[in-house]
């Protein structure tokens, strides 16, 4: 059939896709690296420039954008009625960025802990936790006044970091 014929002549050889694949990890892998190398470089220049704490710059501006794809995904997930989607990525990514992100820079490299981050902000990162947790057992979802209650409580912390001088 015609049908055939073009999807012979547009179809290419399974190992031509896996390199080409293979080579797109790579290039993307790179690209990666190389952002992440800008975002570190920039979010030092923006601490020194106006004074603020890179501590405070990491939990605020370097947070805010390495999380956006996590908030993309989700809400395209919720929006879908995917919600196992979202509550997994959002389990799943914090699961990672505290054992496979602290560790591997551990591992590497000894990374001391700021001990101004337990005055309020490891206690914070707690409590919200243990709130997802309370919300979701008391009403079996996270519905709109508790999403108010932790988009405010993002801006809270926020503010109250950069009030005490993280």
């Amino acid at each position: 059939t015609a049908r055939s014929k073009d999807e012979k002549k547009t179809s290419h050889p399974p190992e031509k896709k896996t390199f080409r694949f293979i080579i797109q990890i790579v290039i993307g892998m790179a690209g990666l690296l190389a952002g992440a190398n800008l975002i570190v470089r920039s979010a030092i220049f923006i601490a020194r420039h106006f004074g603020l704490s890179e501590v405070f710059i990491g939990l605020s501006i370097v947070a805010v954008g390495t999380s956006l794809p996590e908030l993309a995904t989700s809400v395209v997930a919720g929006i879908r009625e995917e919600h196992d989607i979202s509550i997994g990525n959002v389990v799943g990514s914090n699961i990672f960025n505290i054992c496979l992100v602290i560790g591997t820079v551990g591992l590497f490299n000894p990374m001391p802990v700021d001990p101004g981050l337990l005055r309020f902000e490891f206690p914070a990162m707690f409590f919200l936790a243990v709130m997802v947790f309370v919300f979701a057992r008391a009403g079996a979802s996270i519905n709109r006044l508790q999403g108010l209650f932790f988009a405010v409580s993002f801006f809270l912390f926020v503010g109250v970091s950069y009030w005490i001088g993280s």
